[in-house]
């Protein structure tokens, strides 16, 4: 796989993960507030975007 196909696999599975939970939220009558998208690998320890999302959580 090539670096173009691979920035399109991952823009896919993050659409796809946003989709889903949209349709998680709208079933159970919730709305989705905010969305925060974190452009580096997950195994990385240093994650802002998450760090924002948990932030917001908690408020």
């Amino acid at each position: 796989m090539n670096r173009t196909d691979g920035i399109l696999r991952s823009r896919r599975e993050l659409e796809a993960q946003q989709a889903a939970v949209r349709a998680y939220a709208k079933q159970r009558g919730a709305r989705v507030l905010a969305e925060y998208r974190e452009v580096e690998t997950g195994k990385r320890k240093d994650r802002p975007e998450l760090a924002r999302a948990l932030a917001h959580c908690q408020r």
